[in-house]
């Protein structure tokens, strides 16, 4: 079912409730139009039979319209743009790709949005969530130094032990970061990591902070001094093009090793008849399973 527009009928495999996929349904982003099939997430095969690529094995993610004002993909079968999609790398299943596409194409947009090179120091709030991790993969091989921070030892700085995150100051000779990835959305955590950059460091964020409060108390004059720069981030504004290069990018780091996609054992897996109980939790990491 190759149209004009290059538009190829796929077979759904694997398909992610996504945290986006919920506030999604609940009508939380204002360009939606309803009724909607909603998933942005997605790994499967080529089931077009007009196409020289049946039975290729993809995956990608929603940008701007996919599930917003187009149908997504927790369905069996759904229509995306052959420009949209890219080869599933081989060491990944079904599941693994198509719960990396949105963590590593968010976390990368939140990286070059602040210019990240190779040599620098980038703080990560978050390191051990899903963006937060992808991030401090991406960064790695990147060539930045990586501070993690997070709550307890899984990290190099603990939040909850240094709210101040003080320890990036020492961490870095007293310089500070050179850039911030924000995956976290905390106000206080937020304000710290801004106050602990370096001259000219960029605090890139991803979620706004939650709770209600999207307020975060900034000291105007030292942001001024430093030359900062504050830097926000929306996947959902980028086309499902764009993203789907920023994933070719990422194949041969997948092939190597280098990033690491969620594993298997961390997930929940679910039929699509199913799904309206994933949706209802949303405190869980399910994934569609249609394979």
């Amino acid at each position: 079912m190759l149209g004009s527009a290059g538009w190829k009928q796929h077979g759904i495999k694997a398909s992610p409730i996504q945290p986006s996929d919920i506030l999604n349904s609940k009508g939380l982003f204002p360009h939606t139009s309803f009724p909607r099939t909603p998933g942005r997430d997605f790994a499967g095969v080529v089931v077009d039979s007009s196409s020289r690529d049946i039975g290729k094995e993809v995956c990608g993610t929603s940008g701007h319209d996919f599930s917003f004002t187009e149908d997504g993909c927790h369905a069996e079968y759904c229509l995306i743009s052959e420009k949209a999609v890219v080869e599933q790398p081989k060491k990944l299943s079904f599941a693994q790709a198509a719960s990396a596409t949105t963590p590593f194409t968010t976390a990368a947009i939140a990286l070059r949005r602040a210019g990240v090179k190779a040599g620098e120091t980038v703080l990560v709030l978050g390191a051990t969530g899903q963006v937060g991790s992808a991030v401090v993969h991406l960064a790695n091989l990147w060539g930045c130094k990586v501070l993690g921070v997070a709550r307890g030892n899984a990290a190099e700085i603990d939040s909850a032990g240094d709210p101040t995150l003080s320890k990036a100051k020492a961490l870095t000779n007293d310089k500070g970061p050179d850039v911030a990835v924000d995956a976290v959305g905390d106000a206080e955590l937020a304000q710290a990591a801004i106050e602990v950059l370096g001259f000219r460091g960029r605090y890139s964020f991803i979620p706004a902070p939650g709770g209600g409060n999207s307020k975060v108390p900034v000291d105007f004059l030292s942001v001024y001094r430093q030359e900062v720069t504050l830097v926000g981030n929306n996947s959902v504004e980028h086309s499902q093009e764009e993203l789907a290069q920023e994933l070719k990018s990422m194949c041969e780091g997948f092939g190597s090793g280098a990033l690491v996609s969620m594993k298997e054992s961390a997930m929940i897996f679910i039929s699509l008849q199913e799904a309206i109980e994933g949706y209802a939790d949303g405190k869980k990491r399910y994934v569609i399973s249609l394979d």
